[in-house]
């Protein structure tokens, strides 16, 4: 059985939700095979990958890779090849990779790991009713009327980033989902109002 070399491409954008403002997002574009693994070889192989997902290149503002030293290498390693084509486009090491390790090492520890299933629970219980949704949309507007989200986002199993936000998001507005809560237990729905306590 032939087994070929494969690079997974993603990129990182800037994206302007409308209603949520700017967010920080991070896609898969696709596998790409690698039959010449030189530097200048995956070199080929990203810039290619990146022109048929129809990317303009003269827009790159960063690369980064999971840290081997074929890529990183700041003389001849693809980083620095294709830094040499596109003077915008300078390397950074992967903080997300080690973000994403701390945050999975934190998630060990039973307090954190036990309020996050907490958090995941309370959001998939708001969030599988247009009704419950509709109600912490009322409750966030009266707390926070400015406020352009109102919609809770499911925790991100891989996706740290993501996840982080969904976090964020959901302290910034405790009080308005503790008031949804409170509210959805005076309903007659004995089912839905005893899981909201």
């Amino acid at each position: 059985m032939l087994q070929e070399w494969h690079s997974s491409l993603c990129i990182r954008y800037v994206d302007n939700v409308e209603k949520e403002g700017y967010s920080v997002r991070e896609d898969f574009i696709g596998f790409a095979p690698v039959k010449d693994k030189t530097c200048p070889g995956i070199k080929a192989v990203i810039i290619k990958g990146l022109q048929q997902a129809h990317l303009h290149l003269g827009n790159l503002q960063g690369q980064g890779n999971y840290g081997a030293s074929a890529m990183k290498g700041h003389l001849g390693g693809c980083a620095a090849l294709i830094s040499k084509d596109y003077p915008s486009a300078i390397y950074v090491t992967s903080a997300s990779r080690s973000h994403n390790r701390v945050l999975s090492d934190a998630c060990k520890v039973d307090a954190i790991r036990n309020i996050i299933g907490m958090m995941k629970e309370m959001i998939t219980f708001i969030r599988a009713s247009e009704k419950r949704m509709d109600t912490l949309k009322e409750e966030i507007t009266c707390v926070e009327p400015e406020c352009r989200r109102t919609r809770l986002v499911k925790l991100s199993e891989t996706r740290w980033v993501e996840r982080h936000g969904t976090i964020s998001f959901f302290q910034e507005m405790f009080v308005p989902i503790y008031d949804t809560l409170g509210v959805i237990m005076g309903w007659d729905d004995t089912d839905f109002s005893s899981k909201a306590f």
